[in-house]
């Protein structure tokens, strides 16, 4: 197995996000902003962050990676600090990490029982056609239609019929 080959794998991908944490809930907030230009430890982090969420294949790894070690990919307590991130001065991270703790939330809860059975699902097109978002990558190999179920025809047993045409 994956953890065995690799044994910081799991740490890796379970724990970035508690020294994270750890180091953001420690931003003094001064004139209700943070400004990270001017410490480069600060300014490093968020640079990492923002890289992170921008790059869908990095994103997806980490995903399959946490499924593989058996585990839900997790932020640990960043969701309670996106309030923080977004008094970062000149930086979109306040924003991409409030938005990617809610698509991660909802990956893990709607696609749990397939990301532990096939982690690998994470690159198929099943999982990007229900969850639109910008940090998995997207494929064009499946869509998603609503059947508008105001204009199917009711039976005489009292059931909607569907008709499909070609």
């Amino acid at each position: 197995m994956i953890v065995a080959k690799y044994p910081l794998i799991l740490y890796a991908t379970q724990f970035w996000s508690y020294h994270a944490f750890r180091s953001i809930e420690q931003w003094e907030i001064v004139s209700n902003k943070i400004d990270a230009g001017h410490d480069p430890p600060k300014r490093g982090l968020v640079q990492m962050m923002t890289a992170f969420l921008s790059n869908k294949p990095v994103v997806t790894t980490w995903t399959e990676i946490a499924w593989t070690a058996g585990h839900e990919p997790c932020l640990n307590g960043l969701p309670f600090l996106t309030w923080k991130l977004s008094l970062l001065r000149d930086s979109p991270l306040g924003e991409m990490m409030n938005r990617f703790c809610q698509d991660l939330s909802t990956l893990n809860l709607q696609w749990q029982h397939v990301l532990l059975d096939d982690p690998s699902e994470i690159w198929q097109p099943s999982i990007p056609a229900f969850l639109k978002s910008p940090f998995w990558v997207q494929t064009n190999d499946a869509s998603v239609t609503c059947l508008d179920t105001a204009r199917l025809e009711w039976s005489s047993s009292g059931h909607r019929r569907l008709f499909i045409r070609r």
